[in-house]
C-alpha cells in the first residue's frame, strides 16, 4: 500500500472538520484547516477551490481522488456511512425510483436497456448489520464461550 500527499490532505481535513477547524477558502495546504487541505487537493487536479465543506464533500473528493485503489468502503464504514450509501448507490437508477425497481424495459438513469433481474439486490438486500463482518469461529474459540459475535451473524 502506498500512502499519497492526496489522501494526506483529505484525511487531515476530514479531522479539521471534525474539530470545526473549517478555515477559509484562501487558506493554504499548510495552514492547518479543513478548507485549506480540501483546496490543496482540488487545486492539484485543477479544480477551482470552494468555499463551502461537508464531510460528504470531503467523501467525494476521496472517492474521486483514490478511484480503483480499494479504500472507499473503509472510509464509508469509518464515517458510518456505508450503509446509507448502499442503499443510496447500488444497483440501478436512485433509490425509491419506481421504474429502476421493477422495469424490465429500462428508462431510470443509469438504467440498461435490458436490465438484469437482480441488478438491485444489493439495495433490497443490505441490511445495517451487514456493515460488520463475522468474527471467525477461530477467534471466538480464542477469545473464550462468552465472546459476543457480531449483530445478525
Amino acid at each position: 500500500m502506498m500512502a499519497r500527499l492526496a489522501e494526506t490532505f483529505l484525511f487531515a481535513s476530514e479531522a479539521n472538520l471534525m474539530l470545526n477547524n473549517i478555515g477559509t477558502v484562501t487558506d493554504g495546504p499548510l495552514a492547518g484547516t479543513a478548507l485549506g487541505q480540501l483546496n490543496a487537493v482540488r487545486s492539484r487536479a485543477g479544480i477551482t477551490k470552494t468555499s463551502l465543506i461537508t464531510l460528504d464533500s470531503i467523501l467525494n473528493e476521496q472517492a474521486k481522488e483514490l478511484a480503483f485503489e480499494g479504500r472507499r468502503m473503509y472510509m464509508l464504514k469509518r464515517t458510518g456511512k456505508l450503509y446509507s450509501y448502499i442503499i443510496d448507490h447500488a444497483g440501478y437508477g436512485m433509490a425509491g425510483d419506481a421504474s429502476a425497481e421493477n422495469s424490465t424495459a429500462g428508462g431510470a438513469n443509469n438504467t440498461p436497456a435490458k436490465p438484469l433481474p437482480y441488478k438491485n439486490d444489493a439495495r433490497r438486500n443490505m441490511k445495517p448489520w451487514m456493515v460488520n463482518w463475522p468474527i471467525p469461529l477461530a477467534e471466538i474459540n480464542l477469545l473464550g464461550p462468552n465472546y459476543p459475535q457480531n449483530l445478525g451473524y
